[in-house]
């Protein structure tokens, strides 16, 4: 389990350390868990690396649904199914809510459109018998994932239908909470901001940053569960996501990368975080994730020309 780039907020009361967290401030929490396992300067400078996201989960009664994981994308009449040309129609994945994310209130740190939806899609392999494959290590590949913007003002709005053998997800609809996201001892950020130079890799593991005390600490905050996440530091499952998407841009492949690769990793940000997930029937490799980046600036608007796409497993 990738335990540092998570925080769920304790919106009902649980167990953590033989305690009980009530409706506590996942900010608050987390501050106080480096402060404990830290000393001052290391902590200040390690919670300045944080970044808010959101964490979504079902949505129970009362709860306004943020996402449409699965099912059908709701699109106007003319509404063109995403096709991979030479290979077949894209599967749906999740459809983004904004004016719920904008009425939500909740950090997330990305430059979202104001109103409609953002659909995401993905070629899964189960059209063509898993003949082909979308990866970073093949940048023509990304042609089978897309990020599509139905603005606010396309009424009316029904679901699509997806073309014959495209394979539908089981639907599930999903409420948001705040938490806190953290890079890992492998990326970029936390690595230039803390790792002594020439340390080895024994040394850069005994840092404050990366020790058991405080990890574990930080696991303790959270419960399992499937983690589909809106912005913040992406949760990777085999190395930093950031890398891959310099790659599928056309860069070195991410285990030759070179300081400028680090660099320019640094530009991309995770727009959405979708993980294996029984209940909506979603198997991505061995228990993998998906993760669809984006490149845009805090003062730009996310289009779909501004993403781009890797995946991960286990």
């Amino acid at each position: 389990m990738a335990w540092w780039t998570r925080f769920w907020r304790a919106d009902s009361s649980r167990e953590a350390n033989g305690s009980v967290l009530h409706d506590a401030d996942w900010a608050v929490c987390v501050d106080g868990v480096a402060r404990q396992h830290l000393e001052e300067d290391i902590a200040n400078r390690w919670l300045g690396l944080t970044r808010p996201a959101i964490h979504f989960t079902t949505a129970g009664e009362g709860n306004d649904p943020l996402v449409r994981l699965g099912g059908r994308p709701l699109a106007p009449a003319d509404f063109s199914w995403p096709v991979w040309e030479g290979h077949g129609p894209l599967s749906y994945i999740a459809g983004l809510d904004l004016q719920a994310v904008a009425r939500a209130g909740l950090e997330h740190g990305l430059p979202l459109p104001d109103t409609g939806w953002l659909h995401f899609f993905y070629f899964d392999g189960s059209y063509d018998n898993f003949d082909s494959v979308v990866g970073s290590w093949d940048p023509a590949s990304l042609a089978g994932t897309r990020v599509i913007h139905v603005p606010g003002d396309a009424a009316p709005l029904a679901e699509a239908v997806p073309p014959d053998g495209v394979l539908e997800f089981g639907q599930r609809n999903l409420a948001g909470q705040q938490v806190l996201t953290f890079p890992g001892w492998e990326h970029p950020v936390l690595r230039k901001e803390f790792r002594p130079p020439g340390a080895d890799h024994r040394r850069w593991m005994s840092h404050p940053v990366n020790s058991d005390v405080f990890t574990e600490a930080l696991s303790d905050l959270y419960p399992d569960g499937p983690r589909h996440q809106l912005g913040g530091w992406a949760d990777p499952v085999q190395g930093p996501v950031e890398l891959e998407a310099v790659e599928a841009a056309g860069g070195t492949p991410v285990i030759e990368s070179t300081t400028a690769d680090e660099d320019a990793a640094l530009r991309w940000n995770l727009l959405l975080q979708i993980d294996t997930d029984d209940d909506a029937e979603m198997m991505w490799g061995d228990c993998g994730m998906l993760y669809y980046m984006t490149d845009a600036g805090h003062d730009e608007r996310i289009t779909p020309e501004r993403t781009s796409f890797t995946w991960q497993c286990s």
